[in-house]
């Protein structure tokens, strides 16, 4: 279903509606619609779903920055920098699976996405993490970076 048409012409959409419906969720007063919004938009996933996923990294409840972590990590679509540095800031999340999830999304990000740099960074500080799933993801992310960086010629 990923990326259906939606009724808008040439727009793309997700069971029918355009992200422009699901952006309307992300920002309801219900956590729960938010929820269905950032999941909504993830599918979606072209460049106008990005600022509204941005957002809801810093949503009150953890739920909803679960879903919109890997909603960009799978989602974002090519050159989007500035999401490395928004996924970044939330490396200090109090709930683990949002910090895990960081990890994953910057493993999964990065190689299309540029800030290397700031990648490893944000994933050689959640290698101290104190949950194990998030150092573990840590791990497995930036040896993913690292793996495609040295078979481009780049060393990080």
């Amino acid at each position: 279903m990923r990326g259906e048409s939606s009724s808008a012409p040439g727009g793309r959409g997700y069971l029918g509606q355009s992200a422009g419906h699901w952006m309307s969720f992300v920002r309801s007063s219900d956590p729960l619609e938010r929820r269905l919004g950032v999941h909504a938009l993830g599918e979606i996933g072209s460049s106008e779903v990005v600022p509204p996923l941005e957002v809801a990294l810093r949503d009150r409840f953890s739920f909803v920055r679960v879903w919109a972590a890997a909603a960009l990590g799978r989602a974002v679509p090519e050159r989007e920098p500035d999401v490395i540095t928004a996924l970044s800031a939330e490396r200090g999340d109090p709930a683990a699976f949002v910090r895990s999830l960081v990890a994953w999304s910057l493993g999964r990000l990065t190689y299309r996405h540029g800030g290397q740099e700031e990648s490893l960074r944000t994933l050689r500080a959640l290698l101290d993490d104190p949950d194990p799933s998030v150092r573990a993801e840590a791990d497995r992310a930036l040896h993913q970076i690292l793996r495609r960086t040295r078979r481009m010629g780049f060393r990080g």
